[in-house]
């Protein structure tokens, strides 16, 4: 039984020292363990199936009409990464900053429905014209509520009754969350604080790194010429939010940022990151038998510019510069390989 024991050893130290390689030798990711006689293989094939449902909270008051037009200028930069990568499913919805009815506010969608000016609720790669449909989603204008909230839609989107009845086709369990708040303003949500806020997106997905969250707005250290609305607060309880939130990458952005459209690719490529470039295999590899295929492109072994393996979480990794050839939608990121499995004698 010890030989046994360390004849495992010695295999998964193999498979570690492996993938030890530096950025500098990336050719050597996929070279074969040690063949021990404990070893046997067989073959297999996974599909990656990410997905994400991307929620837009857009302040709707009377500020906000350059900075939408902007937005909807824009939005092309962000669905670009989701077209190019025809594998990742994802789900887009739009809700304004209205959070109560009042008798002056004319706002296209209140207290956390979805907006569907386009006639569609949520936008997919299956939704016809999905630029036009988003955009049309996006211009919420400015006959919204001047008391902005941020917090309490998304609360109200994803919560009973709204998420079984106006909102029923957008939150799927098994995806990640992403939020993007686009706002001149400060939160004015009644009675729900930044943490408050977090634990409830953490019980909804389980996971943090399953919630993703974006700010596009006037940070308090802003040194740009950007006019905050007519109350001139400050988004502290926003900035609180995002840092509570924040997984390692970049997500605050500044409204009156001129690289706007940049920002917004930015944002799109941290969300396709995040959930399409670790797939998480069910079976430890053979690395020598490892192909990673998207439809008719065949993925190199690569740290940048194709893929590599992570023997502590048993994921192949995608490195964030492979050129990605265009395939049909619906197309899955495929990973064929041998995995190793390991007999035990009796």
């Amino acid at each position: 039984m010890m030989i046994n024991k360390f004849k495992v050893f010695l295999f998964f130290t193999g498979i570690l020292l492996l993938n030890s390689c530096t950025k500098e030798s990336p050719k050597a990711v996929p070279q074969s363990v040690v063949n021990y006689e404990k070893i046997d293989f067989d073959s297999g094939i996974e599909v990656f199936d990410p997905k994400v449902d991307i929620l837009f909270v857009i302040d709707d008051s009377g500020s906000m009409d350059k900075h939408q037009r902007n937005l909807i200028n824009n939005i092309y930069l962000f669905i670009d990464k989701f077209t190019r990568r025809t594998d990742i499913d994802y789900h887009i919805g739009v809700l304004t900053s209205t959070i109560k009815e009042e008798s002056w506010s004319n706002s296209l969608a209140c207290c956390g429905s979805l907006v569907r000016v386009s006639g569609f609720s949520v936008i997919t790669s299956n939704t016809p014209s999905i630029i036009y449909s988003l955009s049309v989603n996006l211009k919420v204008g400015t006959d919204g509520s001047g008391e902005e909230a941020f917090f309490s839609p998304v609360m109200y989107a994803l919560n009973q009754p709204l998420v079984s009845s106006q909102n029923r086709d957008f939150l799927r369990p098994e995806a990640h969350l992403a939020i993007v708040f686009i706002t001149d303003a400060e939160d004015q949500s009644k009675m729900v604080y930044p943490q408050e806020f977090y634990d409830f997106l953490l019980r909804l997905k389980g996971r943090p790194e399953k919630v993703l969250t974006f700010g596009v707005i006037i940070p308090t250290d802003s040194v740009l010429e950007c006019d905050r609305d007519s109350m001139g607060q400050t988004p502290l309880k926003i900035e609180e939010f995002l840092n509570i939130s924040n997984q390692g990458y970049p997500n605050v952005y500044n409204l009156c940022d001129p690289r706007f459209g940049e920002n917004l690719a930015k944002m799109s490529d941290l969300i396709v990151q995040s959930i399409g470039n670790m797939i998480y295999l069910k079976s430890i590899p053979l690395l020598k038998t490892v192909v990673v295929s998207f439809g008719t492109q065949i993925i190199p072994p690569g740290v940048d510019n194709g893929w590599s393996y992570n023997p502590e979480k048993n994921a192949i990794r995608l490195g964030s510069e492979i050129q990605w050839t265009e395939q049909p939608v619906g197309t899955k990121l495929k990973v064929d390989y041998q995995a190793a499995k390991i007999n035990h004698k009796k």
